[in-house]
């Protein structure tokens, strides 16, 4: 059986290739659809189990990464991506992606103005690019999170990439953090690199795994190692638990 994948590109995204092929890889009929098209149509996206707001710099980044095309979404396509979420289909969204969530407070809920979830500048106020060691949270048991090893790497490149989290959230927010630095990479709360919505079908990660899907595009690989394709097992899990859930 073949799931289908929606990538949004358009107005400054610029992985939707590489993040279509990814899914491709591991067996989704994946499809980039411009979000003008997209807004459009909006019932195209009933069509699709996987929704993928790729990397990249929408809108340039302008007043905040992400904020425009979530503003963009908010006014013409919120009502589709909310029932999606809510029909327990799979969103991620990675770099760029993951600010477009988090703005539209698609972590926790749609419906409040009240956010707990932010991205900021990092704490060197500089953009970076570089492979980092991360580690999954075990207690988080969304589908996206399942096989990972203990430790593995992924590439980062970006320059708002410190998650920051409500005073009143930080108590209940083991329950959405999903990925987390080995080290302090950018001054995130408790080094975190990826979240979930409480339901684990909602995906950001800051992280590229859609450029790590082969081994030799891994600076840091070992020979020696049963699993080399980190960014694969994202993709892979998700494939795997639509084919459960028929």
């Amino acid at each position: 059986m073949s799931f289908k994948a929606l990538v949004l590109s358009g107005d400054g995204v610029n992985c939707e290739i590489e993040t279509s092929n990814a899914l491709a890889e591991v067996g989704f009929q994946s499809e980039v659809i411009h979000i003008n098209e997209l807004i459009q149509n909006p019932k195209t996206l009933e069509n699709f189990q996987l929704l993928a707001f790729p990397g990249g710099f929408s809108f340039g980044d302008e007043i905040q990464s992400g904020k425009i095309l979530a503003l963009k979404i908010q006014k013409y396509l919120i009502n589709e991506i909310r029932d999606f979420i809510e029909s327990g289909k799979l969103v991620i969204g990675i770099c760029n992606g993951f600010q477009v969530l988090t703005s539209l407070n698609a972590f926790t809920d749609f419906n409040s103005e009240e956010s707990h979830f932010a991205l900021v500048p990092n704490d060197q106020a500089q953009f970076i690019n570089r492979w980092v060691e991360m580690k999954p949270n075990f207690q988080n048991h969304s589908p996206w999170l399942k096989n990972l090893p203990e430790s593995f790497h992924l590439p980062i490149r970006h320059g708002e990439g410190n998650l920051k989290v409500s005073s009143k959230f930080q108590e209940q927010f083991s329950n959405y953090q999903a990925v987390s630095y080995t080290k302090d990479v950018n001054g995130s709360y408790k080094q975190t690199a990826a979240i979930t919505n409480e339901k684990g079908n909602v995906f950001g990660i800051m992280p590229h795994p859609e450029a790590a899907m082969t081994q030799n595009l891994d600076p840091t690989f070992n020979t020696t190692s049963k699993e080399s394709h980190w960014g694969s097992i994202f993709f892979k899990n998700a494939y795997n638990y639509l084919e459960d859930m028929q």
